[in-house]
């Protein structure tokens, strides 16, 4: 049984086909009986059979266009601009939760690098020392790579490539973060204006009925 304000998928429109759209999302306004009234942006539709819908489940694994979803529509008499307005909390979450999975990618990413990291500098130190048995010249040696930055050109010295591969998977992670930072405040911005747009287009509809 639905709830309202769930968001429900529209599955049949038999006898609603001007009404209802197959696979469209539409909120729960209220249930009774075997009846649900819907509601898409300002408009109720009523009196539907509730085997119609099926609860939407948030599918955030779904391939979405990531154009689209930014684009904002400028016409403010489109037909769609109030079923816009409704899907953007959906299309935020969509890529805030892509935003959110590389996040974590990034610091999985991280950790294991430096512990890879710490291991490889030990484990090279160790070599280098380990047939040299007198102390002073054992800590002439160590105090070469005394820094970061040279305890780092060891490693890429000896481990180059597992090294590269590491720093080019922490790159490439972190171009995804910026670019999925950029998305999420793109939709932020295209929120604010599709509710002026809407706004506009209701104040001059009310100016054009006076």
């Amino acid at each position: 049984m639905f709830e309202k304000g769930q968001i429900v998928k529209c599955i049949k429109n038999d006898n609603f086909e001007r009404l209802l759209t197959i696979n469209k999302n539409y909120y729960v306004e209220s249930i009774n009986d075997n009846k649900i009234n819907v509601k898409m942006g300002l408009n109720i539709i009523e009196n539907i059979p509730i085997d119609y819908f099926i609860l939407n489940e948030y599918n955030f694994h779904e391939d979405r266009d990531i154009i689209a979803d930014i684009r904002l529509i400028d016409d403010i008499y489109n037909q769609n601009l109030e079923d816009q307005i409704s899907e953007m909390n959906y299309i935020y979450a969509y890529w805030g939760f892509k935003k959110n999975d590389i996040l974590k990618q990034l610091s999985i990413l991280e950790t294991g690098y430096t512990i890879w990291y710490n291991e490889k500098v030990d484990l090279l130190l160790e070599e280098l020392t380990k047939n040299i048995t007198d102390p002073k010249i054992k800590k002439d040696i160590l105090s070469k790579y005394s820094t970061q930055a040279k305890e780092e050109r060891l490693v890429i010295k000896f481990k180059k490539d597992e090294y590269k591969k590491w720093k080019e998977d922490i790159r490439n992670t972190e171009k995804l973060l910026n670019d999925y930072t950029t998305i999420t405040k793109s939709l932020e911005i295209k929120s604010l204006n599709l509710n002026v747009l809407n706004k506009n287009r209701l104040t001059e509809l009310m100016n054009y009925k006076v």
